[in-house]
């Protein structure tokens, strides 16, 4: 039996229970598993064709090996086996750095929703947008995203963990940047490199896909254009 460990308002709390009966939700509602929506509606449209919802199996060829944390005098692990099974919709998911990419191109498009337009640039903003400002005004979350401000700009992002692995997106929508890691160990922590790549080449990666300024010289047109007259 569950039961809440908070009064409801009161505070925030990631729950891995919430986001496994919106996973129920859908499946009711669509009438199709969980699993099978996700991949039609999300993953084709955008080209995931790397991404499984259900866990693949323990020898899959293009599965990474986790590793537990290393112990004093010990050689590193290999980390137990994870399949969540009916906490598939809180984090079952395995991918690629590449179809991660896809899905963070996604954030940072706008327009109608439509093909791999999956989710409307309104919906997607919305998503983006801070439901729950934590105490410093530094950090929140939106509607499944982590929102951080950080030395004057606006991430958003989420990270992911089960037994052998770490991972974590970030995007900066101003910049449209987008910054992902992956890292196959119990004692990862992936903020430190995402901090260094923004911090770092983030600045220039914006710099350098930002179109130039629009020339607001007058040109020869503007010269030639006959002065106005005065009639009367």
């Amino acid at each position: 039996m569950q039961e809440r460990p908070l009064p409801t308002e009161s505070r925030w709390k990631y729950s891995n229970l919430g986001a496994t009966l919106a996973g129920e939700v859908v499946a009711t509602v669509s009438g199709e598993p969980y699993a099978d929506f996700v991949r039609r509606h999300v993953l084709e449209p955008l080209g995931m064709s790397a991404t499984l919802v259900a866990s693949p199996p323990p020898d899959h060829p293009r599965l990474a090996t986790g590793y537990a944390r290393r112990l004093p005098g010990r050689e590193r692990a290999p980390a137990p086996f994870n399949d969540l099974r009916g906490l598939t919709a809180a984090g079952n998911m395995t991918t690629s750095v590449a179809d991660l990419a896809r899905f963070a191109m996604l954030q940072l498009r706008g327009g109608a929703a439509g093909g791999a337009q999956v989710l409307s640039g309104r919906t997607l903003a919305e998503m983006q947008r801070v439901h729950w400002l934590e105490p410093d005004w530094q950090a929140g979350w939106g509607l499944g995203f982590r929102v951080l401000r950080l030395r004057g700009q606006t991430f958003v992002g989420h990270g992911g963990s089960v037994r052998g692995f770490r991972s974590e997106l970030r995007i900066c929508g101003a910049d449209k940047v987008a910054v992902i890691v992956f890292l196959n160990a119990d004692d990862g922590e992936a903020w430190p490199y995402l901090d260094k790549a923004f911090e770092w080449v983030g600045g220039a990666i914006a710099g350098a896909t930002k179109p130039p300024p629009p020339d607001r010289r007058p040109g020869l047109a503007a010269l030639r254009r006959p002065l106005p007259q005065c009639l009367g």
